[in-house]
């Protein structure tokens, strides 16, 4: 028999069940075996048994970062002026100036950032990577390959072998990935069907980022706007994009909307809440990213009520001024008044957890699962306490 260590806190929080005051949660071999109050659980520890007490927390599941862009953390926080165009290539210049002077820098800045989120209890995350890194970290870390590609042609496709061949390799090797391309804008749709095809040849998730301007949104909706411009500069031949309704209708055409992890999803249309909960998408809010863009108020309030597995994430250091998970549910609450606690630590844990196809190991307390915790300081989270009981002295 392996070690056994009992975590004792304040309250611990199964998520799966109701708060426990006085909880405890014991764990062998780092999975949990039980899950309970201090007081019924005390007396069946073994006698060499390890007590770790938390003191006045919260004591919830490892939290789960759906959306992370680990390698620009060396970046710093970059100013944003109005333009989202303006802004991606400031973001552009100091990647391409790190790439050709210091291209190790990407792996460095993925594992700081990962250290980062460890130290403040996260204990998965969904990682963007344009330059094909896997932080190091003993949390577990989904590298999704991100890349982009005006065209079809193969003469014209940065970022997309690389990104195919590292997925397959993970695959290969039992390694957790997905496959991103980058927006419905910045891929053709061409490839965008052709990664789907891929992620699920290879069996790894899908993802994408979606809705997050309202020029994005014209241009896919009515092929106007400023973004027209913009992808003409860029060479894109935008006549063979083609329009849809909206976005989410766009990915449902193209066939790659099943299970896909959207990122931001700031300006979809309830009319659209419908088809990602029958395609089983999970839509991931950035609460503080989003503040940095200074977006309008984020659907996310009334996707859940729709029934939207919506999760939470940091996005990247580039629009936030840290990361640190339990950061992000505090801004979720205030940013978002149809949010209630109980909801946003879900969309911590185990939302996250879902879209990321790991709630069987992670996302919440019971026995079988990781032993992966993080702790939410009483005083600052405003989740109701369980009624009555005090903590225990023995």
């Amino acid at each position: 028999m392996g070690r056994t260590l009992a975590h004792r806190a304040r309250v611990a929080h199964p998520v799966v069940t109701g708060p426990l005051e006085d909880g405890c949660v014991v764990e062998r071999d780092t999975r949990i075996v039980a899950v309970g109050r201090w007081a019924d659980l005390r007396d069946a520890l073994p006698a060499d048994a390890e007590i770790h007490d938390h003191g006045d927390v919260w004591l919830v599941p490892g939290l789960v970062n759906a959306h992370a862009h680990l390698e620009l953390t060396g970046h710093g926080t970059v100013p944003f002026g109005g333009s989202l165009f303006n802004w991606l290539d400031k973001v552009a210049e100091q990647s391409k100036l790190l790439a050709r002077e210091r291209p190790e820098a990407f792996a460095e800045a993925a594992d700081e950032g990962a250290r980062m989120l460890r130290e403040t209890g996260t204990a998965a995350i969904l990682d963007t990577t344009l330059w094909g890194v896997r932080a190091r970290s003993d949390a577990l870390i989904v590298p999704a390959y991100e890349f982009l590609s005006f065209s079809a042609r193969e003469d014209e496709r940065p970022f997309y072998r690389q990104a195919i061949e590292r997925a397959a390799a993970d695959a290969a090797r039992g390694l957790r990935c997905a496959l991103e391309p980058h927006t419905l804008y910045t891929v053709h749709p061409g490839l965008m069907r052709k990664a789907r095809e891929i992620a699920n040849r290879e069996g790894v998730l899908f993802a994408t980022h979606v809705a997050e301007t309202r020029e994005e949104v014209e241009f896919i909706s009515r092929g106007t706007g400023p973004m027209v411009d913009w992808l003409r500069d860029q060479g894109a031949p935008i006549e063979e994009y083609g329009t849809a309704r909206s976005p989410v209708r766009r990915l449902d055409e193209l066939g790659v909307l099943d299970r896909a992890v959207l990122f931001h999803a700031n300006y979809v249309e309830e009319r659209d809440f419908a088809t990602l909960v029958r395609r089983s998408a999970s839509v991931v809010y950035c609460p503080r990213s989003h503040r940095h863009f200074g977006h309008e108020p984020h659907p996310a309030p009334a996707m859940v009520r729709a029934g939207v597995n919506v999760c939470l994430g940091t996005d990247g250091l580039v629009s936030n001024v840290g990361l640190d998970m339990r950061a992000e549910m505090l801004c979720a609450l205030h940013r978002c008044p149809g949010l209630d606690p109980e909801t946003v630590l879900l969309m911590a844990t185990l939302c996250g957890a879902r879209a990321l196809g790991i709630d069987g190991e992670l996302g919440a307390l019971a026995p079988g699962l990781r032993a992966e915790f993080a702790e939410l300081p009483v005083a600052e989270f405003p989740l109701p306490l369980p009624p009555g009981g005090v903590r225990s002295q023995g």
